[in-house]
């Protein structure tokens, strides 16, 4: 069963396996002030934010709110320059490239692109919020057989390699 999939069925009430829903974010919210300027309320764009969820490699995530479909989504706000291999790149250049990528993927172990833009706090990308806890979280919390841990892994890298080729 793919990462998606076993969510939606968890949360029809259906016995879950104990998998995580996703691999890469612990979606539950911690306050915005630990690392980010931005609070409950403020928006990126047309979202508003709810929570900071995390931070990865590229800038920082937040938990937000789409009034105008009326949906939860998932906001990366990402940093103004960065290096990759070496050479600094500009954001625009690196979250063009991310967004054409994800727009070109559906697969169900990597979260749908729904935006990408700039806003007075940076360039962002409105993502598919997909709740679960991180892969870290879920190896640290109990014990796993190799079986189901086997399991997990192919799902986080079939997601994986279908972005690589995308």
């Amino acid at each position: 069963m793919e990462l998606r999939d076993q969510h939606r069925a968890e949360s029809s009430g259906a016995v879950g396996s104990g998998v995580p829903h996703r691999i890469d974010d612990d979606l539950r919210p911690q306050p915005i002030s630990m690392g980010g300027p931005l609070r409950a309320g403020d928006r990126i764009g047309r979202y508003v934010v709810r929570s900071k969820l995390g931070r990865g490699g590229m800038g920082v995530v937040y938990g937000a709110y789409d009034p105008l479909l009326g949906r939860r989504v998932a906001i990366k706000l990402v940093r103004h320059r960065d290096t990759l291999d070496g050479v600094e790149v500009h954001v625009d250049e690196r979250l063009r490239r991310e967004a054409q990528a994800l727009a070109r993927l559906s697969h169900p172990n990597v979260v749908a692109l729904y935006d990408v833009g700039t806003c007075a706090h940076g360039d962002f990308l409105a993502l598919e919020l997909v709740p679960g806890i991180s892969l870290d979280r879920w190896l640290r919390e109990q014990l796993h057989g190799w079986q189901e841990i086997v399991d997990v892994f192919l799902l986080a890298g079939r997601g994986l390699a279908a972005a690589h080729t995308a």
